[in-house]
């Protein structure tokens, strides 16, 4: 899937609203599932939104964007440390399959060098009768981190990220409880502790100035 010329217009628009001495961070995804039959988008649903579980519990598949720090060995080491983030985690709608971080701080350091951000993208199951959580790697398969470069006045296209949903297979429902990390946690992966997976805000905008959910 490459960009349309109106999504890149559409970019270096919000770019222009960024400080100069700030970048933008865009990616895409797609979920398929386990036989590899594309799921969203253009595949067999509108969107990722109140699907279906084995057990009847509705829940959204949606997609988390965390932007880190790259030069802390413990930030590698665990990324949901809020001391670690340098925007808000954002978490983006189910109804959607492109998100773009605004007013992302430069990647370089005072002294000349630029290390990256580690930039983490991850899918959460966020059912109506729980916290939302990221899957385990035998549910749903996803990419693993990315270090990029983040420049004033440039966008940093992550590209697309493909998510293999694993215990999807045809038109099956997913098992999310067989999905759950049997470790303990904050319920939601995203460091805030309030089990909501959200960074403190659910509608893709970490803060209303770093984060838009961007449109299909």
């Amino acid at each position: 899937m490459r960009p349309s010329i109106c999504t890149a217009l559409l970019g270096l628009a919000m770019l222009s609203a960024c400080g100069e001495s700030d970048g933008l961070v865009e990616l895409y995804w797609e979920f398929e599932d386990a036989e590899l039959a594309r799921i969203y988008p253009q595949g067999s649903r509108p969107d990722t939104c109140a699907l279906t579980s084995q057990s009847g519990v509705r829940f959204d598949l949606r997609v988390r964007l965390r932007i880190v720090d790259s030069t802390d060995e413990a930030c590698a080491l665990d990324w949901t440390n809020p001391d670690c983030q340098i925007i808000r985690p954002l978490l983006f709608p189910c109804d959607r399959f492109r998100g773009t971080a605004r007013s992302v701080p430069a990647s370089a350091l005072a002294d000349g060098s630029d290390p990256g951000y580690l930039m983490v993208v991850e899918a959460v199951i966020d059912p109506t009768d729980s916290d939302a959580f990221v899957p385990e790697p035998t549910c749903l398969a996803a990419p693993g981190p990315r270090v990029r470069r983040v420049k004033p006045g440039h966008i940093t296209d992550l590209e697309v990220y493909q998510f293999i949903v694993s215990g999807i297979e045809a038109d099956a429902a997913l098992d999310i409880d067989s999905c759950r990390s049997s470790e303990s946690g904050d319920g939601d992966g995203d460091g805030d502790g309030d089990g909501d997976g959200d960074g403190d805000d659910g509608d893709g905008e970490s803060d209303g100035d770093s984060g838009t959910d961007s449109t299909t």
